[in-house]
């Protein structure tokens, strides 16, 4: 139940209008790895399906490397909600 509540106030973030939505390599490595261990069925092979719908849905693409990674220490992050072992920062903005 509380694992439904956690995926139900992620995907409300994603559909709510004022948030900025990105998908980064990291998580294209986590669809991907999940789909290849069978845990992840999809209606079509990750390849095609997930530049697809970034494209729909209007998803920025992510650039993840090193840099990437350490701007999070100067994020100070609003609410969050822990999606999947990953926090999914809701209205991050950059600390002082």
């Amino acid at each position: 139940m509380v694992q439904r509540k956690r995926h139900q106030n992620a995907a409300d973030a994603i559909r709510t209008p004022a948030n900025d939505v990105c998908s980064s390599a990291a998580s294209v490595w986590e669809v991907v790895t999940k789909y290849r261990l069978g845990r992840l069925p999809l209606p079509e092979p990750p390849e095609r399906l997930i530049p697809t719908e970034r494209k729909l849905r209007g998803v920025a693409a992510l650039a993840f490397d090193e840099d990437a990674a350490l701007q999070a220490l100067r994020l100070a992050l609003g609410p969050s909600r822990v999606v999947n072992n990953q926090v999914v920062a809701l209205n991050a903005v950059p600390a002082e």
